[in-house]
């Protein structure tokens, strides 16, 4: 079942007890205080379950799509108060014999009129209450959506940013492997280079001793003798 069909369901139930309630002026005696008990189930049945019911479908709409219900759930709220208070009044009559008279409540002369005039007054009152409430239960919505959207959005942000670590840590690893690869890498040129120079200082130093010594060098060395142009 979706918000439409209790939409539906709502709006046939009070239909119907709006016609139930104006049936009872018609009765009289025990049928009047049976009709009078089956529309008091049926206001509690109204209550408890069918406004009940859509309001939880309608906590489950958008808030676009929830605006219109929500308005005629405001209606049905004041159609439903206005039959209750229909209801209270036949069932004064009923307990009073039906009786049309003027009836005096107090010393002063109060008349059924004057008494339905206040509950309408009263009535007024209960309905701009009954607004109030509800204008400041959209707006207690209307707040936790907001603050449910910064919520997801806060925690979207959240994600973004262990994603964007999760990718420097990655590229500090690959960085540090690169370092490593090429530490190595110099380390085996400066040997390379070292070895090279060692060479190159072991030559030098053969020529400068052979330079100095240079019989000494001859021998030691097993250089043969430089041959001198013009001896035979």
């Amino acid at each position: 079942m979706d918000i439409a069909f209790w939409d539906d369901e709502f709006s046939e139930k009070l239909e119907d007890l709006k016609a139930s309630i104006a049936a009872l002026g018609n009765l009289q005696g025990p049928a009047k205080s049976q009709a009078l008990k089956k529309c008091e189930t049926r206001v509690s049945d109204i209550t408890n379950k069918t406004r009940r019911t859509f309001c939880m479908e309608m906590r489950q709409l958008g808030r676009e799509s929830k605006t219109p219900y929500q308005q005629k759930l405001d209606k049905y709220d004041q159609d439903l108060q206005k039959l209750k208070v229909e209801l209270q009044w036949a069932s004064k009559d009923a307990l009073m014999g039906g009786r049309k008279e003027v009836v005096n409540t107090s010393t002063d002369g109060v008349t059924r009129d004057t008494m339905l005039q206040q509950t309408h007054v009263v009535q007024d009152k209960t309905e701009q209450s009954l607004a109030r409430s509800l204008a400041e239960a959209n707006e207690m919505n209307q707040i936790g959506e907001e603050t449910l959207v910064k919520m997801n959005e806060q925690t979207d942000q959240i994600k973004k940013i262990n994603e964007q670590l999760d990718n420097m840590d990655s590229e500090l690893s690959k960085a540090e492997d690169i370092m490593k690869s090429m530490i190595r890498r110099m380390m085996t040129d400066k040997l390379v280079l070292l070895f090279i120079g060692l060479i190159i200082f072991g030559i030098l130093g053969i020529i400068i001793y052979v330079a100095v010594k240079p019989e000494q060098g001859h021998q030691q060395f097993n250089i043969p003798p430089q041959v001198v142009p013009g001896e035979g």
